[in-house]
């Protein structure tokens, strides 16, 4: 995991990119006026999208369209320009002011520039692994479609960009060392970057500091606005427009206050993002989220399911397996967990895990301690330490996990408080709050006998991670963040991407794309497949749309 990867949320707090840039997408959180009809609406045990509000009848507008998408995130861009460049007339309902996008890998399967660069994956084994991933709580014909159709699809889009002067990279999340690890460290490589032609390594941030994937999204609006579709601005979809127990459109409050409805002859497409701005959600499908670290990936009140809560008021359900909140130990600690196998210990002293760096492990393992809070110890020879674990002094991954500032680095955040550091164990302790400081010391004696030993009886740790023993003073401990990008707990849909209901019935004229798409991912997010929440969004999207232009079945 190269060093962009794992800072790239310490850079987009500091320049306020996540309070600022990082917007949610359409239909998540009430326009200008205030009068969203999700926080008026009768509640059971506190829950709006139990009891479905008053219908909306002071409709000032109503406007014609073979489909509207509400949400212009990655997903949405992906419907709508493909919808449009299919012949269909599209309108794009946002809330915000622009089109809303984030990160910069995008996961696909057999394209071009994999077999170019000798990236070669099985498609089979692929599916087989990732459903077990998921615990087999999702529709596997569903992941197929990514499976089978992101090559060709990735191919076209990567063309597109080279005709706007863009190109591809490897991901920051194609790690070449995880090709071959056990299943649960395994890490296909998947992930798609784009970035300047003369630029070579990818990036999460621009040097514009925007995320790099708004080139993608520039050239998607532009695409879909060329064929014609229409975004529609601070407009926010707040109910679906019904006729019988078919969906026909959308009821979006505008800048001004005003109710327009828009018909959707072909479909109504939700692209309104996950949950993870919505609490009461969080503690009804995702509890260990409000464990979590506060700072999010979203702006706060982003995200607050107003989508998922439209279709359930039209007779819609959620999917069937469990949310896979997508949370990872990031957050631009010096020498963090994420890059290096240090100890970890909770607050009672005690080692909990094994620490093989990996983003899901170490922030879930992080989460269930108590008090949902862990620290990494290191001591003052972490320079040698790390040389080992990376392969020597020389190598590229001991200079991207070792910056040539680090001390003043590290400086910085022992007076931010995500570093503390002591002139003992016993001192460590006390700052730390663990209680039992003799708890600590057994724990690191332990850990030293065993990295002495070379090998991990406990835990079973990789051995190439048991040369951190902990021994010279100072001694450090660095929080291991727990940040929520996203929460994956999507609508019931098929793998038509029409969402169902209770029972598994599709409700006529509804769909959804993105996050707001359920029975894709269930349980906890795979690192298995990098970059797949964006490659399934562009996937599935750019299926979805040309499947509604032209009037036919997806073929899974």
């Amino acid at each position: 995991m190269d060093f962009n990867r794992r800072d790239f949320l310490k850079g987009a707090l500091a320049t306020g990119a996540l309070a600022a840039g990082g917007a949610a997408l359409a239909g998540c959180t009430p326009a200008s006026s205030g009068s969203s009809s999700s926080s008026n609406t009768a509640t059971v045990n506190g829950r709006p999208w139990e009891v479905a509000p008053d219908p909306i009848t002071n409709i000032a507008n109503t406007v014609e369209a073979d489909i509207v998408v509400v949400g212009a995130g990655i997903a949405g861009l992906n419907v709508s320009s493909a919808a449009a460049f299919n012949g269909a007339k599209v309108i794009v309902l946002e809330r915000t002011e622009k089109y809303q996008v984030r990160g910069a890998d995008n996961g696909a399967v057999g394209t071009k520039f994999q077999k170019d660069n000798g990236l070669e994956i099985d498609k089979a084994e692929i599916l087989k692994y990732s459903a077990q991933w998921n615990a087999m709580q999702i529709n596997q014909n569903l992941f197929k479609i990514w499976v089978e159709k992101s090559g060709p699809i990735f191919d076209d889009l990567i063309a597109l960009m080279a005709e706007n002067g863009y190109k591809v990279v490897k991901g920051t999340g194609t790690r070449g060392d995880l090709a071959d690890a056990e299943l649960f460290y395994k890490q296909y490589p998947t992930a798609h970057s784009f970035t300047f032609d003369n630029i070579e390594e990818a990036s999460m941030m621009l040097p514009d500091g925007r995320w790099a994937n708004n080139l993608l999204g520039d050239v998607l609006m532009q695409q879909a606005e060329s064929n014609g579709a229409e975004f529609v601005f601070n407009t926010l979809g707040q109910q679906l427009a019904m006729e019988g127990s078919k969906v026909i459109g959308v009821i979006a409050e505008g800048e001004d206050g005003t109710y327009t409805q828009y018909n959707a002859s072909k479909g109504v497409v939700l692209c309104t993002g996950d949950i993870s701005g919505n609490e009461d959600m969080l503690k009804a499908w995702a509890p260990i989220v409000l464990r979590a670290d506060p700072v999010a990936y979203m702006p706060p009140g982003a995200n607050d399911g107003i989508g998922h809560m439209m279709a359930m008021w039209a007779g819609a359900a959620v999917q069937h397996g469990p949310a896979a909140p997508m949370i990872h130990a990031v957050g631009g600690q010096t020498l963090s967990q994420m890059s290096v196998g240090w100890l970890m210990v909770n607050r009672e002293g005690k080692r909990f895990s094994n620490e093989t760096p990996n983003e899901v492990s170490t922030s879930n393992a992080r989460m269930v301690q108590p008090g949902g809070i862990a620290w990494s110890l290191f001591d003052g020879k972490f320079r040698e330490n790390i040389a080992k674990m990376m392969g020597g002094a020389d190598s590229p991954k001991f200079k991207q996990t070792v910056p040539d500032d680090v001390d003043d680095i590290i400086e910085r955040e022992i007076s931010e408080g995500t570093i503390i550091r002591a002139d003992s164990l016993d001192e460590l302790a006390g700052k730390l709050g663990i209680t039992d400081v003799d708890a600590l010391t057994a724990t690191v004696k332990r850990y030293n006998e065993l990295c002495a030993g070379g090998k991990d009886v406990d835990f079973l740790k990789d051995e190439v991670w048991m040369t951190s023993s902990i021994e010279s003073a100072p001694f450090y401990a660095s929080t291991v963040p727990a940040i929520p990008l996203t929460c994956q707990f999507g609508l019931n849909c098929n793998d038509q991407m029409q969402v169902c209901d209770a029972d598994d019935y599709p409700i006529e004229g509804l769909y959804a794309g993105g996050n707001t798409c359920g029975n894709f991912f269930a349980d906890d997010y795979p690192l298995l497949t990098p970059g797949i929440s964006h490659g399934r969004a562009i996937t599935l999207g750019r299926v979805l749309g040309e499947a509604l232009a032209k009037g036919e079945k997806i073929v899974v």
